[in-house]
């Protein structure tokens, strides 16, 4: 009788733990981020077909369709 009382005490523990971890994961998402005093640049590489004048904004975009065989 007394191992089933464990098991339901160890199931209990175990749901709430995961109540409390999720309810402070949600609250987190909301929070600002700390300001980071590094600014993380992204490197994009590519080849240049016809030479222009572009500024540092720059748009990529692809088909994402997948090719179809016969």
């Amino acid at each position: 009788m007394k191992f089933k009382y464990i098991i339901y005490l160890l199931l209990a523990v175990g749901l709430g733990g995961m109540i409390v971890y999720r309810i402070n994961a949600n609250a987190n998402i909301g929070k600002p981020a700390k300001p980071s005093t590094e600014i993380k640049k992204t490197t994009v590489k590519g080849v240049v077909l016809t030479p222009r004048k572009f500024d540092d904004n720059i748009s990529l975009s692809r088909n994402v369709g997948g090719k179809r065989t016969n």
